[in-house]
């Protein structure tokens, strides 16, 4: 009985398990939120923003006691800049609602980030009041396009009540299971041509 030698035969296979073992050594990007001041908690601080309303006290809010009306005396505007990784995978989430007191029925935003330009959304104020201005959790993916990154909210209903927000977070999609289990698919071949050959 002869045993296989243990040294690789090829090129292909070095590369093969050099693969599979850079696959098994990533780790997952850990979910973090990339947004500062996420629940507009301290006023003004960490965004840049243009003709919005800080609300305290008048609405309930998602998170904490302030929220973000995109539309002030017009339609506003919200943005912030972090740090990203080019090709990286993000997730968006926010909550939004609409201010229920003046206006269309229907109040309308979009929201730009890396490779995704001018997403819409929209929000029915029908049936909901300040003590409850049902919050709706809206999301949505991007890939970063540069080492820094923007996510930017804008109004896009005229006068001075607007969307609402609140309780914003941007965090790295992680490494996908399927990669992982390709590269421990990947191992255990090459773990198996180094068995017992033959009699």
């Amino acid at each position: 009985m002869r045993i296989l030698d243990m040294k690789p035969k090829n090129k292909l296979r070095n590369i093969l398990l050099l693969a599979a073992l850079l696959l098994l050594a990533a780790p997952s990007v850990a979910q973090a939120n990339l947004i500062l001041n996420p629940s507009f908690e301290d006023p003004g601080a960490n965004w840049t923003y243009d003709n919005v309303d800080w609300w305290t006290g008048a609405a309930t809010a998602k998170d904490g006691v302030y929220i973000i009306d995109l539309n002030s005396s017009t339609p506003g505007s919200i943005s912030q800049s972090f740090a990203t990784t080019i090709g990286q995978q993000y997730g968006v989430t926010f909550w939004l609602a609409g201010n229920p007191e003046e206006g269309s029925t229907t109040k309308y935003m979009q929201v730009t980030a890396g490779n995704v330009p001018n997403r819409q959304f929209s929000f029915d104020i029908n049936g909901y009041t300040l003590e409850n201005m049902g919050w709706t959790e809206k999301s949505f993916l991007f890939t970063a396009t540069g080492t820094t990154t923007t996510l930017l909210f804008e109004s896009l209903s005229p006068g001075w009540s607007g969307a609402v927000i609140d309780l914003v977070s941007v965090d790295a999609v992680p490494l996908p299971a399927t990669l992982l289990l390709l590269g421990s698919g990947l191992v255990g071949l090459l773990g198996a041509g180094r068995r017992w050959r033959k009699l």
